[in-house]
């Protein structure tokens, strides 16, 4: 249970602690659906040991939502009994918003690219083969456009007396 939030708190997140204090980091979080990474952190906790860069979606007032990056070490006293964690949080929404908006436009680029009924490939300073649609594939007479992704050199798609004009 959270038991201290320091000034600052307020400050970068503009939430009163009290809607934080006395709960649980289950409790606070809108979602436990990541649920390896959930099973991990409890395992931390339950062994007391120091927690690092764990990532959760949490509630606050008012319907927000935060990202938190938290990190915490575990405190015991002088005969060893466990106190609680000494960490901190890091309001990592902005981060995970603009990643979450990232991953959706690659999606659509994605989707419009292997999509397409034109044959897409795109090649790195070496001519290697990076990317292939199934487009391309079925152009070059491939099964699948991982078969493109082997070759040691597009210059190899390119009839032998083109390949001169490669140069040009």
């Amino acid at each position: 249970r959270l038991s201290y939030l320091s000034p600052e708190f307020t400050r970068i997140t503009g939430e009163p602690p009290e809607a934080y204090l006395g709960r649980t980091r289950e409790q606070i979080a809108v979602s436990t659906a990541e649920r390896e990474a959930w099973r991990r952190y409890r395992q931390l906790v339950e062994a007391r040991q120091p927690i690092r860069d764990f990532v959760y979606r949490a509630r606050g007032t008012e319907s927000s939502e935060r990202f938190l990056r938290i990190n915490g070490l575990p405190v015991f006293d002088e005969a060893g009994g466990f106190r609680g964690y000494r960490g901190t949080a890091t309001d990592v929404s902005g981060q995970m918003h603009i990643q979450a908006a990232l991953e959706a436009s690659e999606m659509r680029f994605r989707q419009l690219v292997e999509g397409s009924l034109q044959g897409v490939l795109v090649l790195d300073a070496n001519w290697r083969v990076i990317f292939a649609n199934q487009a391309a594939a079925d152009i070059y007479g491939y099964a699948a456009p991982e078969e493109l992704l082997t070759l040691p050199s597009a210059a190899e798609l390119v009839a032998p007396q083109d390949r001169h004009r490669l140069h040009e």
